[in-house]
Parts: C-alpha cells; sequence; structure tokens
C-alpha cells in the first residue's frame, strides 16, 4: 500500500515542482548523473526551476532538451553532448528552431568529454553568464572547485581543448577572485562549451528560413536551406 504521508513529505519538498511539475524520474545516463552530482547542490533551487528531458515542440518538429533552468528572465536549456550522439548542423538548426518557437532564451552545450575532465570550469562559465541560478554563499565554492580543476589542467595533467566562443558575463564580485597565476581565458581554454545566445546573428536567418518554410523537419530544411 502507498504511504500517502512519506510521498506527500517528499512531494512538498521536491525542488524540481516550482515551474514545470514534478520531476522525479532519475538522469538518463551515467553523463547525465555525474553532471547532476556536482551541479544541484550549486543551484538556487528555492528560486530556480529545473526539470530533466524537458519537451519543446517548435515548427520543424518536437524535440527534449536534456535540461531546462528557468529563474525569473532567464529560460536556459543545457545540453550534454556526447560526440556519439549529435550532430554540429542537425544541433545548430534544432537549436534555432527551440529558440525561435519556444520560451528558451539561451541554450548551452556541453561536450561529455569536459564534463569528465573539467565539470567545475564548465559549471563556473555558467555561473558567469547566470549567477542568479546558484546559491550566493556557494559561488566562491565553484571558483575554488573550477580553479583547482585549472591547476591541474594548466600543469598538463589535462588535455587543452582550445579556445572557445566570447562570452558575456554578468558582473559580480562574489565570483571574480581568480588567483594572479590563472585567469578566466584559461577557464575558457580548458572547458568547452557552446552558448547559443552568443550566436545568434547566426541563428537568425535559420530561424527565418524555417518559419517561411513551416512543417518541414531539420533534414528537409538542411537540405532546402543548403
Amino acid at each position: 500500500m502507498k504511504n500517502n504521508s512519506s510521498e506527500s513529505r517528499r512531494n512538498e519538498s521536491d525542488p524540481f515542482d516550482l515551474l514545470f511539475g514534478c520531476d522525479l524520474a532519475g538522469p538518463e545516463s551515467p553523463l547525465e548523473e555525474f553532471l547532476e552530482e556536482k551541479l544541484l547542490p550549486l543551484l538556487d533551487l528555492k528560486t530556480v526551476s529545473f526539470q530533466r528531458q524537458f519537451k519543446v515542440s517548435t515548427t520543424g518538429g518536437k524535440f527534449r532538451l536534456d535540461y531546462a533552468l528557468k529563474c525569473n528572465s532567464v529560460y536556459l536549456g543545457l545540453e550534454c553532448d556526447g560526440k556519439e550522439f549529435h550532430d554540429t548542423e542537425h544541433d545548430l538548426w534544432r537549436d534555432a528552431l527551440i529558440i525561435g518557437d519556444t520560451e528558451i532564451t539561451d541554450i548551452i552545450r556541453i561536450t561529455g568529454s569536459q564534463i569528465y575532465r573539467n565539470v567545475y570550469c564548465c559549471i563556473y562559465l555558467i555561473m558567469r553568464i547566470y549567477p542568479q541560478l546558484f546559491i550566493r554563499n556557494e559561488r566562491k565554492r565553484v571558483s575554488s572547485l573550477a580553479v583547482e580543476e585549472l591547476r591541474d589542467w594548466l600543469s598538463g595533467k589535462k588535455e587543452r581543448h582550445g579556445d572557445i566562443a566570447d562570452f558575456s558575463y554578468e558582473r559580480d564580485d562574489e565570483v571574480s577572485d581568480m588567483p594572479r597565476e590563472v585567469s578566466e581565458k584559461d577557464i575558457e581554454g580548458s572547458a568547452y562549451i557552446t552558448r547559443r545566445k552568443s550566436q545568434l546573428s547566426q541563428l537568425a536567418p535559420l530561424i527565418a528560413f524555417a518559419r517561411k518554410n513551416k512543417g518541414y523537419n531539420i533534414s528537409q530544411l538542411i537540405r532546402l536551406y543548403g
């Protein structure tokens, strides 16, 4: 027999029921489980709504984002990319459709290899863009954890990934206490993430084209556009 009292207490304290509806399902892959283990304790779940496998509907089809996070005007999609499961051109069109047709205002993609190698550097970069998603008292700890990973990377213990696109950070003195021997550019180089909001000039023509060709799926749109 179901314990209604226990179930009620669990739902009352569940942080995932702030916007999207209660999400009690667990992560779908070991990669997502690893990221959640590091990320969730740092999010301010009193004000941030969080959902796994968030479903969206666009003119080019229905999709699922690995994660959706909502806080005030921020409506962020977060994707964990394993190389064997993702196609760059397809993902670009998919993200353009989602940003153009839904309430999602930004999508951040993180490669699986970077999550495993430099997870706190990845989290730090997300925090620099959207500090309001994180518990205020935990922000400096994120910086410290990222610096610890970064020191390993700079000393050659971890493989360098290369440069990434420029980011626009929200100023927050609570998370900007980088030691002298490291810099945010170092962190950017150690943890490759893709931020779609910084690529809006590239997404805009795809969004416009998709709106003129409603009903076509991504493969058809790519063929027509090319």
